[in-house]
């Protein structure tokens, strides 16, 4: 998304690198920038948390609905600060803790299992974006909030039970699964009944706060 966004800003003149570890991701890309007529963009296959880029190769790096699926957070934004020239800039999204109504409601039956799921909440809050860029040794930090919410409907909710083939960015093994069969049922009829007592006349209220994080190296 962001890749074809930005050759289009830099002109002619500039050029932009997208890297996706998904080979049909970049095809999908390739086929955005011939659409929109775009030429200064390349895209590569590879891991982005082990670039093999000399140190300040680039002016920025922004990392787009991608950053909560890192395996070491921490490590990747110490990486991308070597690969950034001086004054250059990082830009990342992420959601809060609270946004997206049946992760939030999963995550809150799941821990009366024992399970921590985690989803948005290592970046989930101002202050943890805030406190990993500040301890990966950015400046001139700041934050953005686009706080919107929406309304989706209680089968759409309940249809978004999470399951051990649901994404869990940055947990592996599965959290769910350490729970048995019986358990899963059980913690999926909870999670149903929660979300019965959420609903209203217009539907269940889901919370899509983003924040768009910056750093400088």
């Amino acid at each position: 998304m962001i890749a074809v966004y930005a050759a289009s800003k830099v002109g002619p003149e500039g050029s932009v690198l997208g890297v996706d570890i998904s080979a049909g991701m970049l095809k999908q890309a390739r086929d955005n920038a011939i659409t929109a007529g775009i030429s200064n963009v390349r895209f590569e296959v590879g891991d982005v948390e082990n670039l093999g880029f000399a140190p300040n190769s680039f002016d920025c790096i922004f990392c787009g609905s991608a950053f909560i699926w890192m395996t070491d957070l921490p490590a990747a934004l110490v990486h991308w600060k070597k690969l950034l020239k001086p004054n250059g800039q990082l830009g990342l999204h992420a959601f809060s803790e609270n946004a997206f109504v049946t992760g939030v409601v999963a995550q809150s039956i799941l821990s009366k299992y024992g399970v921590d799921y985690q989803m948005s909440k290592p970046t989930g809050s101002i202050e943890k974006c805030n406190d990993l860029l500040e301890r990966a040794g950015y400046r001139n930090i700041r934050i953005e909030v686009d706080a919107s919410s929406a309304y989706i409907n209680i089968d759409e909710a309940k249809s978004s039970w999470v399951s051990v083939s649901h994404p869990a960015p940055g947990q592996s093994p599965h959290p769910l699964s350490k729970l048995t069969p019986a358990q899963l049922i059980s913690a999926q009829a909870e999670y149903d009944k929660e979300l019965e007592t959420l609903n209203t006349d217009k539907g269940i209220v889901n919370d899509m706060t983003t924040f768009y994080v910056y750093g400088e190296k």
